[in-house]
């Protein structure tokens, strides 16, 4: 799997952010493909914690991320990854 990032990660709350970002990106790199990508992304220890902090989905043949806003949840308006499966 290919990863890009597209924009800046917002550190909300100082160094979790990078961590949690960091937990996150590995995760996703040692997964082989979709399914194991969508079953380490349901059963992870950490699924809340990166469900508060991003917002993601699958396309056709790509996995996409964006940063939640701390204030309301919402994504900000830029991609922060996509990574091609």
């Amino acid at each position: 799997m290919k990863v890009q990032i597209e924009n800046l990660i917002c550190e909300w709350e100082s160094e979790a952010t990078a961590e949690v970002f960091v937990r996150f990106c590995n995760l996703i790199l040692l997964q082989s493909d979709r399914h194991d990508l969508e079953m380490a992304l349901k059963f992870s220890p950490y699924r809340s914690v990166f469900e508060k902090n991003f917002v993601w989905g699958f396309g056709a043949h790509h996995f996409w991320v964006n940063q939640r806003k701390p204030f309301n949840g919402e994504p900000m308006e830029k991609r922060l990854l996509i990574i091609e499966l």
